[in-house]
């Protein structure tokens, strides 16, 4: 499991693996969540414009796996 340390700031680096799969870029804003198994990371929401580019003539190029990232994203946001 990734780890990070934190430092006099309160500041946390998240690991690189983890902001790739969440697609997490300098200037974009997290949320944390507390749950009874600890703090997770919200990943960012996603504007429609993010979208632009994902199709193309031979169809669409999300993956089931980003569907449901964006899905469940969405479903925590409207909590």
């Amino acid at each position: 499991m990734p780890e990070s340390i934190v430092n006099s700031k309160g500041a946390v680096v998240i690991p690189s693996g983890i902001r790739k799969r969440l697609r997490i870029k300098p200037g974009d804003r997290v949320r944390f969540r507390e749950t009874r198994e600890g703090v997770i990371v919200v990943e960012p929401d996603y504007d429609l414009l993010d979208l632009v580019g994902m199709l193309d003539s031979n169809g669409v190029h999300l993956t089931l796996e980003d569907m449901e990232r964006i899905s469940a994203t969405a479903a925590l946001v409207k909590e």
